[in-house]
């Protein structure tokens, strides 16, 4: 799903405003199916404030009614860092 997200050409912002747009539209197509979100803390702590600034929003569009699991764990921190450099240097 993400990856479709990505491939329309409406998406030609910044990387955190394509980011933004492509989470949103997950959460708004999946809200009614899941039973939780999970979202890993150090992805948006790799990128500094903006980014962190765009948790608090994805927390924001989230319904109230679905739990959100913040996974913070610091265990799998070199993993993390290896997904947000990924997408980073994919050009998103």
């Amino acid at each position: 799903m993400i990856s479709s997200c990505y491939s329309k050409p409406e998406y030609t912002g910044s990387n955190i405003d394509s980011l933004w747009e492509c989470l949103q539209l997950i959460i708004t197509e999946t809200s009614d199916l899941v039973c939780a979100y999970k979202l890993t803390f150090c992805f948006y702590q790799f990128f500094g404030a903006p980014v962190l600034e765009l948790l608090e929003k994805i927390l924001a569009v989230i319904p109230p009614n679905i739990p959100i699991i913040l996974n913070a764990q610091h265990s799998g921190f070199n993993t993390c860092i290896s997904l947000a450099k990924l997408y980073r240097n994919s050009g998103n």
